[in-house]
């Protein structure tokens, strides 16, 4: 699917995947990670992604809120049972599927095989250059290098 500037709009990968496998590497390398660090992170991948490729990383709609600064409505009300506290690993995570218009709850394992092998080292390598750094100044990246959200 295309929008108008001729850019496909699908996204490559699911931003929940992106947020758990985010999650999960913070966590291994001893960073705690909330909620709106989440966000920061994700959208400053977002932008970079964008910038690099001309294609979008996820194909989720980013906000802007006045308080928080840009966000992803389906990340935060995942992740928001968290609060501001610390978002543990995650290794199994609840999924509805649809039978017979029924839906269905199960559980399903994470693997973050789901990445390329190029995509996981950058956003290894993304995160690591950022995890160190302090919310407001992942804040400020994201307004300083020009963000804008796609709509």
């Amino acid at each position: 699917m295309e929008d108008d500037s001729g850019k496909d709009d699908s996204g490559k990968y699911d931003v929940l995947d992106l947020s758990r496998y985010i999650i999960n590497s913070l966590n291994e390398r001893g960073y705690n990670i909330t909620n709106l660090r989440l966000q920061k992170i994700l959208c400053y991948l977002y932008k970079e992604y964008l910038d690099i490729t001309g294609k979008y990383l996820f194909k989720e709609n980013i906000i802007t809120d006045k308080k928080y600064g840009p966000i992803i409505p389906s990340v935060y009300n995942n992740f928001r049972i968290y609060g501001r506290g610390r978002i543990p690993s995650i290794s199994y995570y609840s999924e509805i599927k649809f039978q017979n218009t029924l839906p269905r709850i199960g559980m399903k394992r994470f693997d973050d095989n789901f990445l390329d092998d190029g995509d996981k080292k950058w956003i290894d390598k993304v995160i690591k250059k950022i995890s160190s750094r302090k919310v407001n100044k992942r804040y400020g990246i994201a307004h300083r290098r020009g963000f804008r959200a796609k709509v």
